[in-house]
């Protein structure tokens, strides 16, 4: 996945060389503590951060409670390792875990039930808005303290291994000493899908409001033991081989996801986008509600800039032209816009003008009358 924002909407903090200094962390960094996407100038005055093919990403701004807390506590983890080995640059420090806003921030959740989180536009902030240094953000009205207790025959289930299923993955867990696990703050209404393979049983958590803890009881009654009645085998006849067939492939077209993201991390959704390349308009579609328009690859010209204008509505925020490009190799990309600012009209800036001038030949003409 590549994240794509115009070099204009951006304003540096780092002095010393993006390159140089990606490579250099790379190399004091161990690679799962290497949160910061690759950086690379691209066409057309675009910066573009690559971001893994290993898994999916999602934004920091589109995840759940649940998820948010769990990001957070990964990045202020990893914070704290890299700025040890970082050296005593602070301003350097500072600098490269900063970013524009929360929407530069992606997550993903490994195969193996661990949260892996990525910083786009890090090093980066907005015109005229001071960057993000730390991951901020504000529970939900509501939000209560959550605790799961297991037990067996009233006593307490330590260290039992269980596991929660969210969004198609599967997260590890453990119970403490206590049989608990704290799960921070989620909502009255949050539901956690629970399974313990060891005794499999499937749970729902659903959240009450004013109830911090909840108890499991897995106690299980020992079933009678049935009679063992003798089986006689029963012989099946012997199957002619069979030749192997060969696999059908099916081969489809290819197709690009592009995402349009607002710099406050929200889908810029159900508005009008009309795309060209090269001067020619190519197509003009309209985003779905997660801010997403779905392209045929067939279509478009790889590593040529394509123009992206999305169309002013009244109410809405409006955004500046954007280019970017789209590779062989890669068929999902998210663009993030920042709000085009209010131009002066040139008739103002006559009458400004104007009105300084006559000013200054009014103060002359003062001055000029006490020098007489």
């Amino acid at each position: 996945m590549r994240v794509q924002i115009q070099y204009n909407e951006l304003r540096p903090l780092i002095k010393e060389g993006y390159e140089k200094v990606y490579d250099a962390m790379s190399r004091l960094l161990a690679p799962e503590e290497m949160i910061f996407a690759k950086w690379e100038a691209g066409f057309g005055g675009i910066l573009q951060w690559t971001l893994p093919n290993d898994y999916v990403w999602r934004n920091f701004t589109q995840g759940d409670v649940y998820d948010k807390q769990a990001v957070i506590d990964e990045f202020m983890r990893l914070k704290e390792i890299g700025e040890k080995k970082l050296g005593t640059n602070e301003r350097l420090k500072q600098a490269v875990y900063s970013i524009p806003s929360e929407a530069s921030v992606y997550y993903a959740v490994t195969p193996d039930g661990k949260y892996h989180v990525m910083l786009t536009a890090w090093g980066y902030s907005f015109p005229n808005k001071p960057p993000v240094n730390d991951i901020t953000w504000f529970l939900p009205p509501g939000a209560q303290d959550t605790t799961i207790r297991f037990i067996e025959e009233g006593q307490p289930m330590v260290n039992l291994a269980f596991d929660i299923h969210r969004n198609g993955v599967v997260l590890h867990h453990q119970t403490d000493e206590k049989g608990e696990k704290y799960f921070g703050k989620l909502t009255p209404g949050s539901e956690l899908y629970i399974e313990v393979p060891s005794m499999s049983r499937r749970l729902t958590l659903s959240v009450v409001a004013g109830q911090t803890v909840y108890t499991f009881d897995l106690t299980t009654a020992k079933p009678a033991v049935p009679p063992v009645i003798p089986v006689t085998p029963v012989e099946e006849p012997p199957q002619p081989p069979t030749e192997d067939e060969p696999e059908e492939m099916i081969c489809g077209d290819r197709t690009i996801k592009v995402q349009f993201i607002g710099s406050d991390g929200k889908p810029i959704a159900g508005r009008t986008v009309t795309l060209t390349q090269g001067g020619l308009m190519l197509t003009e579609t309209a985003t779905d509600d997660n801010g997403c328009i779905f392209l045929y690859g067939n279509d478009f010209a790889n590593g040529v800039p394509v123009r992206t204008q999305i169309a002013d509505a009244p109410g809405l925020p409006r955004y500046c032209e954007a280019d970017f490009t789209i590779d062989l190799d890669e068929n999902d990309y998210a663009l993030i816009y920042y709000e085009r600012r209010k131009k002066i009209a040139w008739w103002m800036i006559l009458i400004f003008i104007v009105g300084i001038l006559l000013a200054a030949i009014n103060i002359w003409g003062a001055v000029e009358t006490d020098i007489n």
